[in-house]
């Protein structure tokens, strides 16, 4: 990741590209039913959807692998002081408790391959063990073809094993036969 984002700024398109500017939004919309004190983003890259984020989160900790990336977030988000970034591969990272939204978008399946199989599985239940009741854990994920799809939707499988529930789900994106996104909103059941 730290070589794509090293040769050139924004280079998904998250600032500019209406596929992504549409993919932010609808995630938005599906959470933005409330207001969340604390607030993990997995995977924030260059801060384009942080930023958005803000607007519904009191307090934000964005983590990246890539360290050029969360340097340029820091700079989209300077005028936000709520945001907290941090540059560290996330399945590495003890994680906050007690949050009340976790983002995931477009970033478990680097992690999830068969040689971490295991450490995926663990970091999968430390996410949903970090959420408080009532939080809520939202994943979108780009898939191509239905191979892909059925992968996609075993992220939120795998922590429905883990005890969240699924509060919405939705898939989007123009022809079939592109890539389209799932999007799934899962939420830790109160106490």
């Amino acid at each position: 990741m730290e070589r794509l984002f090293s040769r050139r700024p924004d280079p998904y398109g998250y600032f500019s590209h209406p596929h992504e500017l549409g993919k932010q939004q609808l995630l938005l919309d599906m959470i933005s039913d409330r207001r969340y004190p604390f607030a993990l983003e997995m995977g924030c890259a260059e801060g384009a959807f942080t930023r958005r984020l803000a607007g519904l989160c009191d307090f934000i900790v964005a983590v990246d692998i890539s360290k050029t990336a969360v340097e340029r977030a820091k700079i989209t988000c300077k005028d936000i002081p709520s945001i907290r970034f941090l540059h560290a591969d996330i399945t590495e990272v003890e994680l906050p408790h007690a949050l009340d939204l976790i983002v995931a978008c477009e970033v478990l399946y680097y992690w999830d391959k068969r040689s971490l199989s295991g450490r995926f599985a663990a970091f999968l239940r430390r996410t949903a063990e970090s959420l408080k009741p009532g939080g809520r854990l939202a994943l979108l994920h780009s898939f191509a073809n239905e191979e892909e799809y059925s992968f996609r939707k075993s992220y939120r499988e795998r922590l429905e094993g883990f005890g969240l529930t699924l509060e919405q789900e939705t898939i989007r994106g123009g022809d079939p036969k592109k890539s389209r996104y799932l999007v799934s909103v899962l939420m830790k059941p109160p106490d």
